[in-house]
Protein backbone atom coordinates (compact mmCIF):
# COMPACT_ATOMS: atom_id res chain seq x y z
CA UNK A 1 0.00 0.00 0.00
CA UNK A 2 3.00 1.91 0.09
CA UNK A 3 2.34 2.94 -3.76
CA UNK A 4 -1.66 3.29 -3.27
CA UNK A 5 -1.01 7.16 -3.74
CA UNK A 6 -0.20 6.21 -7.69
CA UNK A 7 -3.47 4.74 -8.09
CA UNK A 8 -7.22 5.98 -8.07
CA UNK A 9 -8.93 3.14 -8.08
CA UNK A 10 -8.91 -0.65 -7.15
CA UNK A 11 -11.26 -3.39 -8.84
CA UNK A 12 -11.74 -6.37 -7.48
CA UNK A 13 -14.56 -8.90 -8.27
CA UNK A 14 -16.28 -9.83 -5.06
CA UNK A 15 -16.71 -8.71 -1.31
CA UNK A 16 -15.66 -12.17 -1.16
CA UNK A 17 -12.60 -11.56 -1.91
CA UNK A 18 -11.89 -9.24 1.14
CA UNK A 19 -10.27 -10.37 4.43
CA UNK A 20 -12.67 -11.77 7.03
CA UNK A 21 -11.03 -10.91 10.01
CA UNK A 22 -13.00 -7.45 10.27
CA UNK A 23 -10.00 -5.64 12.03
CA UNK A 24 -7.56 -6.26 9.23
CA UNK A 25 -10.78 -5.48 6.66
CA UNK A 26 -11.13 -2.22 8.15
CA UNK A 27 -7.41 -1.35 8.32
CA UNK A 28 -7.13 -2.56 4.77
CA UNK A 29 -9.75 -0.44 3.57
CA UNK A 30 -9.27 2.78 5.46
CA UNK A 31 -5.71 2.34 3.99
CA UNK A 32 -7.04 2.82 0.28
CA UNK A 33 -9.16 5.71 1.56
CA UNK A 34 -6.96 8.20 3.20
CA UNK A 35 -4.78 7.45 0.28
CA UNK A 36 -7.69 8.69 -2.04
CA UNK A 37 -8.10 5.32 -3.20
CA UNK A 38 -11.72 3.35 -4.28
CA UNK A 39 -12.34 -0.13 -4.01
CA UNK A 40 -14.81 -1.55 -6.64
CA UNK A 41 -16.55 -4.47 -6.65
CA UNK A 42 -17.63 -5.46 -9.53
CA UNK A 43 -20.40 -8.33 -8.45
CA UNK A 44 -21.66 -6.41 -5.73
CA UNK A 45 -21.38 -3.17 -7.85
CA UNK A 46 -20.52 -1.24 -4.60
CA UNK A 47 -17.80 1.12 -4.27
CA UNK A 48 -16.00 2.08 -0.54
CA UNK A 49 -14.17 5.69 -1.45
CA UNK A 50 -15.15 6.62 2.32
CA UNK A 51 -15.03 5.65 6.16
CA UNK A 52 -19.00 5.52 5.90
CA UNK A 53 -18.92 3.27 3.05
CA UNK A 54 -16.72 0.73 5.35
CA UNK A 55 -19.42 1.10 8.22
CA UNK A 56 -21.74 0.16 5.38
CA UNK A 57 -19.80 -2.78 4.50
CA UNK A 58 -19.53 -4.11 7.28
CA UNK A 59 -23.49 -3.99 7.90
CA UNK A 60 -23.89 -5.67 4.23
CA UNK A 61 -21.36 -8.39 5.15
CA UNK A 62 -23.27 -9.31 8.20
CA UNK A 63 -26.49 -9.80 6.25
CA UNK A 64 -24.60 -11.58 4.07
CA UNK A 65 -22.95 -13.95 6.98
CA UNK A 66 -26.55 -14.61 7.98
CA UNK A 67 -27.92 -15.95 4.73
CA UNK A 68 -26.42 -19.50 5.34
CA UNK A 69 -28.12 -19.87 9.03
CA UNK A 70 -31.27 -18.33 7.58
CA UNK A 71 -31.34 -20.63 4.85
CA UNK A 72 -31.07 -23.70 6.71
CA UNK A 73 -34.15 -23.05 8.81
CA UNK A 74 -36.22 -22.27 6.01
CA UNK A 75 -35.25 -25.70 4.29
CA UNK A 76 -35.74 -27.10 8.11
CA UNK A 77 -39.00 -25.83 7.86
CA UNK A 78 -39.91 -26.41 4.53
CA UNK A 79 -39.20 -30.10 5.27
CA UNK A 80 -41.15 -30.10 8.21
CA UNK A 81 -44.61 -28.60 6.41
CA UNK A 82 -43.96 -31.40 3.59
CA UNK A 83 -44.28 -34.00 6.66
CA UNK A 84 -47.69 -33.10 7.71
Amino acid sequence: MQEAHLYQAIAMCSLGMLPKDATYRHALLEQCTRAGVSVHFVFEQVIIDSPNDIESLDELLSLTNLAPSDLEQIRHIVDLIKRQ
